[in-house]
């Protein structure tokens, strides 16, 4: 595997031809979504088309937290053309949605080049199956693998196994890994600003297919405060919260109007006190969610 420093793009630059599809890979903090952008202004200064999708719903770098997205970088900022909603900040967990999450948004992409943000998922069965999954998904053709100095590229048989290009590249020394207060801040804070014109509705949840992994109508404590997305059939509509559930009638605070929307999806991604973070886990005897293959909308 060839080895560049992340601050040399210049070296890089022969590997950068439109329509590359480009994985970045690496641990969190290490430098992905600064290179991506790097990337992205290298693709507009030469005058070639190129977007990014983030595949990482629990620290992005835009977008909305919980959910992925397809963007631009114009005019100096990110500019986000399309969503699909995970309602989870757990890209392990849940990464077969994941996965079908951008395959559908891989339909979406312009001409030009595009850029995999993904997860910081770097160990273990789990990390394995997602980086092999997104490789195949997005029909991925270079890999990045960004390492620190002395560090071996991780998952490198899996990396090898798929028989595209790898290259790795030296992360800047000062790169380092938000803490657990500073990434939950900063999505916090994204969750906050997508909410900020929000208005609460009363809408039945029998006017809903509820999907994911909806807690019983009667738990009502399991659903108050849960990330929720409203989707008519395919679409996204809108996303927001549960404030509370009263004889199955949802309280939902919603960034736009419901629309004509007759999908809920609801996982484990959960809002109290201002924050946006992952619930824990219920103790009492689970219910039969929906199937999987369901919950890819």
């Amino acid at each position: 595997m060839l080895q560049y420093r992340v601050d040399n793009l210049d070296a890089i630059g022969d590997m950068l031809s439109p329509e590359r599809r480009i994985l970045l890979f690496g641990e969190p903090g290490i430098g992905k979504s600064t290179l991506a952008k790097q990337l992205l202004q290298h693709y507009h200064r030469a005058g070639k088309p190129c977007c990014c999708l983030n595949a990482d719903p629990g620290t992005p770098a835009f977008g909305i937290p919980g959910a992925l997205c397809l963007a631009e970088w114009k005019a100096q900022h990110w500019l986000a053309r399309h969503h699909e909603p995970l309602c989870s900040l757990d890209a392990g967990r849940f990464r077969l949605p994941l996965v079908g999450l951008v395959q559908r948004l891989v339909t979406r992409l312009p001409t030009g080049a595009v850029i995999i943000d993904t997860p910081g998922l770097v160990r273990g069965v789990a990390s394995a199956e997602l980086l092999l999954a997104l490789i195949a998904a997005a029909r991925i053709d270079l890999v990045f693998v960004l390492l620190r100095e002395g560090e071996s590229p991780p998952l490198a048989d899996e990396l090898q196994s798929c028989h595209i290009r790898c290259v790795s590249l030296l992360a800047n020394a000062e790169a380092r890994r938000p803490s657990k207060v500073q990434r939950a801040q900063q999505r916090s804070q994204m969750w906050q600003a997508y909410m900020a014109q929000a208005k609460d509705y009363d809408l039945p949840a029998a006017a809903f297919q509820l999907l994911g992994t909806p807690p019983p109508l009667a738990a009502t404590e399991a659903w108050s405060g849960k990330q929720v997305a409203l989707l008519h059939d395919d679409k996204l509509i809108t996303m927001g919260e549960v404030t509370a559930i009263d004889d199955a009638v949802l309280q939902l605070r919603l960034a736009s109007e419901p629309g004509m929307a007759n999908r809920l999806l609801i996982r484990d991604a959960i809002v109290s006190e201002g924050m946006l973070h992952t619930a824990k886990p219920r103790t009492s005897r689970m219910t039969a969610t929906t199937p999987p293959s369901a919950s890819l909308s």
